[in-house]
């Protein structure tokens, strides 16, 4: 759903099914059929293989020019990709060594109730972040975003060799600076991302 309300159209979803039961995959990917419009591909890994793996495997098939990682249990607002992809745009243009951009995020505490979520806490979640170029130096000292957050140009994530397989659970820190090194990443100061915590998991 997150996905599908999206106010920007041209969007591709890959979505790699680590190791979970494929009914239940493909009776989703069915019951909203209207709204992917045939924007979705789906792969089914016989076992979990681990987040870092299942990520490299659905930015492989990828033909975009920029790419996010969607976990299962995070989510945007509709205006996400509209803002990010326009703003990027944007200092792209004055910038040109800016590869990516990243939106300030939500944390969201949440519980599971039978077939239900409830939300128990909103909070915000890196909004200290300056607006802008990100400081190299800040990144080295500890992981400033989540992965719901980063919008970035695949072919700097092909070029270096995307999420390393062998750091869980720091892979997405360890892509980051890595990135850096690369490209400048923009910061959006506006809360358009919404990572999820479960206490009971």
């Amino acid at each position: 759903e997150s996905v599908i309300q999206q106010r920007y159209p041209n969007w591709r979803l890959v979505i790699v099914n680590d190791g979970g039961d494929p009914q239940g995959v493909e009776f989703l990917v069915e019951h909203y059929a209207g709204g992917l419009e045939g924007r979705v591909s789906l792969t089914h890994n016989p076992r979990s293989l681990g987040m870092e793996a299942a990520s490299n495997i659905g930015l492989k098939q990828l033909d975009t020019d920029m790419a996010v990682i969607h976990d299962d249990d995070d989510s945007w607002s509709p205006e996400f990709l509209a803002r990010m992809t326009g703003v990027y745009a944007k200092e792209k243009q004055r910038f040109p060594g800016v590869g990516g951009i990243v939106c300030y995020a939500n944390k969201v505490v949440e519980r599971v109730e039978g077939n239900l979520i409830a939300i128990e806490e909103l909070e915000a979640y890196n909004q200290w972040i300056e607006p802008g170029v990100l400081s190299m130096e800040r990144m080295c000292e500890d992981n400033m975003f989540p992965p719901i957050s980063f919008l970035y140009e695949l072919e700097v994530g092909r070029r270096i060799g995307f999420y390393n397989e062998a750091l869980p659970p720091q892979a997405d820190w360890d892509f980051n600076i890595r990135f850096m090194l690369e490209k400048d990443i923009w910061l959006l100061p506006e809360s358009l991302a919404f990572y999820h915590h479960r206490r009971d998991l």
